[in-house]
């Protein structure tokens, strides 16, 4: 019996010291559960000396009892063991689950990282500006780059600032009432809301918002799109649009205007012929005729809106025109001075010469009223050439033209082309909307830039046109048989002496029908007509577009003059295209007629 409880004993013992070595594996403490283990084989040992006495000659018999409290004590000791290395087996089971969950948080953290990092590159790198606002405060509390480029502010600075602080003073009240009705959710959309930047500039944007909760605060989202441009192009057009129709009424007026403008300005011609040098009167008709010089100049800017009113071109020295324009009128400024830079190979272009002058005429009294004080008007152009989508190659001579004056007002500068828009308290508005509508009319450009007591420039682009120079003046003195048509019975009789006072032989027409007949009668005869002076339109019977082709199957070496005191059809624009070998353009003097009819005859002065 003791040997068996002895036999249990170290049995016991011999378990515990494997539990005990497992548990060094389980727990990882090598040393702790070793000095254990080799404490249990030390029992073990001690469990063996007394069964080696008792199988030796002279040893002593087993204790019984201590043996069994010594058997106990394995068995306890092994279950202590056996039981510590369950909880062991737990403690090791929640570590790993620990382990596991502290591993996915950390996939967790850096996907979160990871997401994060992408949405701030998208919000970052957007073309559009993305701005964060407060519902209730309407503090700024996110904006992306793209908004701080728009706005001029760094990031730091709008996140000091509320939402109202982006727009202009008179903007603020509808901003607010918008803001809170897109808290509300309604009205997502803002279309062309002007916003300020920090250099006090003004830029239009498209809003689209959406409203959003995070961490139980109201967030407003908000989208922004850059439409200052596209509201320059809508503004443009509408402005051309104006023009035009603009146009349908002044040009009705100015037609009109220039027949009886022709009619003054022949009979006063006539009368200053007919009267002798040191005749009273004449004082009087140069002073009839100078107040119609500023009456045509009026009804010649009215004829500029005209649809259809497109200038009339020929090929022109740009160099030779804008001195010859400006100089004459900084002439009389003492305090101004006008300089010029042309290169020596600058392009002509293809414009109509009076347009043209009028355009530089307008900028030159705008920059001299500019420097009351005096200051620099400078003038430069150089050749461009500009490209389009399609690759393709335009050619434009391109015109600077600065003063040093007071500059224009950052809040009027957009409205300086429009019609009858004047600071001026004497003025009537049409000067720069004539500029513009110049411009527009020859395909050209034109841009303005300035800034408040540091000046004003204009920026010009007109196209360019071939190398060939501008046609030299041209007179006559040689007697022609000329035919005049015009339905205006006294604009015939006052033609008839006019041409006859140039020395010329004249027959007239009321209308086109009537005008070929008499011309192939002539021919008919043996005689024929070397110049035809033909009104475009006519009330009642054929104009000159009407028997031109007529005309020229019949004699096609004809010279015909287009004569039309309001230019609403393309021909006036294109004429050579219709047969028309020149225009003259109602109201006309003597001196403009003569010219017509010499450029037509091609003499050369002095001839």
């Amino acid at each position: 019996m003791s040997y068996a409880i002895l036999t249990l004993s170290i049995i016991f013992q011999i378990c515990a010291v494997i539990l005990a070595l497992r548990l060094i594996k389980k727990t990882g403490r090598f040393y702790a559960w070793a000095f254990i283990a080799a404490a249990l084989l030390l029992m073990v040992f001690r469990r063996l000396i007394p069964l080696y006495q008792s199988f030796s000659p002279n040893g002593e018999p087993i204790d019984l009892a201590a043996e069994t409290v010594a058997m106990l004590t394995s068995v306890l000791l092994f279950l202590g063991v056996l039981l510590i290395g369950g909880i062991f087996d737990k403690l090791n089971k929640l570590r790993l689950e620990t382990e596991e969950e502290l591993e996915k948080r950390k996939r967790t953290e850096k996907e979160l990282l990871e997401s994060e990092e992408r949405y701030r590159g998208l919000f970052n790198r957007v073309s559009e500006g993305i701005l964060v606002s407060e519902s209730n405060s309407m503090k700024i509390v996110f904006a992306n780059p793209a908004v701080c480029n728009m706005l001029g502010y760094s990031k730091e600075e709008l996140r000091e600032m509320t939402v109202p602080q982006l727009h202009p003073e008179e903007y603020k009240e509808y901003v607010i009432s918008d803001f809170r009705d897109k808290v509300k959710g309604n009205n997502p959309v803002a279309l062309n809301i002007p916003c300020l930047r920090k250099d006090r500039g003004i830029v239009y944007v498209d809003i689209k918002t959406s409203n959003y909760k995070f961490k139980d605060k109201n967030y407003i989202l908000a989208l922004f799109s850059n439409v200052t441009e596209r509201r320059k192009a809508e503004e443009e057009q509408q402005r051309i649009e104006n023009l035009e129709k603009l146009g349908n009424i002044a040009a009705g007026i100015a037609h009109d205007f220039n027949n009886l403008f022709t009619g003054i300005y022949g009979n006063i011609e006539i009368a200053k012929l007919e009267l002798p040098n040191n005749h009273p009167a004449l004082s009087s008709l140069e002073k009839a005729q100078n107040t119609m010089d500023k009456s045509r100049e009026l009804t010649s800017k009215l004829l500029t809106f005209a649809k259809g009113g497109g200038p009339v071109p020929e090929i022109v020295s740009l160099e030779e025109l804008v001195q010859e324009t400006v100089s004459s009128i900084v002439k009389d400024c003492k305090n101004i001075k006008a300089t010029f830079s042309f290169p020596d190979n600058l392009w002509p272009v293809k414009a109509d010469r009076d347009q043209t002058a009028q355009v530089f005429d307008s900028l030159t009294h705008n920059a001299v009223e500019a420097m009351p004080d005096g200051g620099k008007i400078k003038i430069s152009a150089e050749n461009v050439t500009l490209s389009d989508s399609n690759n393709a190659e335009t050619y434009f001579v391109k015109i600077i033209f600065s003063d040093e004056g007071k500059g224009i007002p950052l809040n009027i500068i957009d409205k300086i082309f429009d019609p009858f828009f004047t600071t001026k308290q004497i003025g009537k508005g049409l000067g720069l909307s004539v500029v513009h509508s110049i411009i527009n009319k020859h395909n050209g450009q034109i841009k303005v830039d300035s800034k408040p007591d540091k000046g004003t420039t204009f920026t010009i682009f007109l196209p360019a046109a071939n190398n060939s120079k501008p046609d030299n003046e041209r007179t006559t003195t040689k007697k022609l048989n000329i035919l005049f048509m015009d339905d205006d019975e006294m604009l015939r009789k006052l033609a008839a002496e006019m041409l006859k006072s140039l020395g010329h032989s004249a027959v007239t027409a009321e209308e086109g029908g009537e005008a070929v007949k008499i011309f192939k009668e002539s021919l008919q005869k043996g005689s024929h007509f070397d110049i035809l002076i033909m009104d475009l339109s006519v009330q009642n019977g054929k104009g000159a577009k009407d028997v031109i082709g007529e005309i020229l199957e019949i004699a096609p070496d004809t010279k015909v003059i287009l004569s039309s005191g309001y230019a609403s059809d393309p021909v006036i624009n294109n004429y050579r295209d219709y047969g028309f070998y020149e225009t003259l353009i109602k109201p006309f003097n003597l001196a403009q007629l003569e010219e017509k009819i010499s450029k037509a005859a091609e003499v050369n002065v002095g001839e």
